[in-house]
């Protein structure tokens, strides 16, 4: 879909941007390395604003028989990639954190500078709801002279200098690509904001594969199945107490924090909740039981953080 889509945007002169909106264990990278295969592109640049996905990235590459004889190329590379043969299809991956840094006197870095000079086949923006293509990442990958100082902060990495995300107007710079792939399995805000036209998205959601499991299995009775493996899901939801509910609807309160409800100190057999008479009143919360003093104390402020006064503890 990617590749067609492409091919009719060159054509055409539509903008040749597209999303891939997949679940987690779709396989991404594997799935991107045989777009670039299908394309024919030789090179290919691979940009993040998480470095720790490199690993992924290489490992695909260099593990598989689809992809022998291709090059993989990163920051921590020894070999200089500007001698590999132009017939040799080459992966470059890179933080958009480093790609956007800058020198004290503004200039590119020395080793990004060929990064500059290429006209890449195919770009692949990873990790896209981290803010791949926020104001600043649009600035670097098509000219756009914006901000997105908040966004780069908050994502920077080591590898970062303090003001590479200052001064965007002189980082014209732009890196130049043929087409420009996004990936993402949580693209909520680039499709709410509608940065990708529907026929510039392709969804690979987990009701979409239990979808394609069931029809699969329907039409090719007593054939394996390749979406066989892949898990259900089952989603249980309580239904609060009525008396609780109105509470909560009335807006009363508002600090429960489920991450500091359930923190827990110590290891193995020496483990236990921090909040262990909070905690055992939520499991009697559950089973129905003392819903009039949960009330009171959701009303009232009592026991903070947590809204259970039960002096119970946890005994197993």
């Amino acid at each position: 879909m990617a590749d067609a889509y492409f091919s009719a945007a060159l054509t055409d002169g539509r903008e040749p941007r597209f999303l891939w909106n997949a679940k987690m264990r779709f396989g991404k990278t594997f799935a991107a390395y045989h777009l670039a295969k299908r394309r024919k592109a030789k090179r290919v640049l691979v940009v993040t604003y998480k470095p720790a996905v490199e690993d992924a990235w290489q490992t695909d590459l260099e593990t598989h028989t689809d992809f022998e004889g291709w090059e993989f190329f990163s920051r921590a590379s020894i070999k200089d990639p500007t001698v590999i043969a132009v017939d040799t299809p080459l992966i470059c991956f890179s933080s958009l954190q480093d790609l956007r840094g800058r020198t004290e006197d503004g200039a590119i870095k020395e080793h990004n500078q060929w990064i500059h000079e290429i006209v890449w086949d195919l770009v692949i923006i990873d990790e896209y709801h981290y803010g791949a293509w926020n104001d600043a990442t649009r600035e670097l990958l098509s000219g756009e002279e914006r901000g997105g100082d908040d966004e780069f902060a908050n994502a920077k990495g080591d590898d970062a200098e303090e003001d590479a995300s200052k001064n965007l107007v002189e980082q014209l710079d732009n890196i130049k690509g043929q087409v420009f792939r996004a990936f993402s399995g949580t693209p909520f805000r680039a499709i709410a904001s509608n940065e990708f036209s529907e026929d510039q998205i392709f969804n690979w959601t987990y009701t979409g594969e239990q979808r394609a499991k069931r029809e699969f299995c329907a039409n090719n009775p007593g054939k394996w199945n390749p979406y066989g493996a892949l898990p259900e899901m089952n989603l249980l939801v309580y239904k609060l107490p009525e008396k609780l509910l109105k509470v909560a609807v009335q807006g009363k309160r508002n600090e429960f924090d489920l991450n500091t409800f359930f923190a827990a100190t110590g290891k193995g057999n020496c483990a236990s909740f921090t909040y262990k008479d909070q905690v055992q009143g939520w499991l009697e919360w559950l089973r129905g039981q003392d819903v009039d003093s949960v009330v009171q104390a959701l009303d009232e402020g009592m026991a903070k953080p947590f809204p259970y006064a039960d002096t119970n503890v946890l005994l197993t």
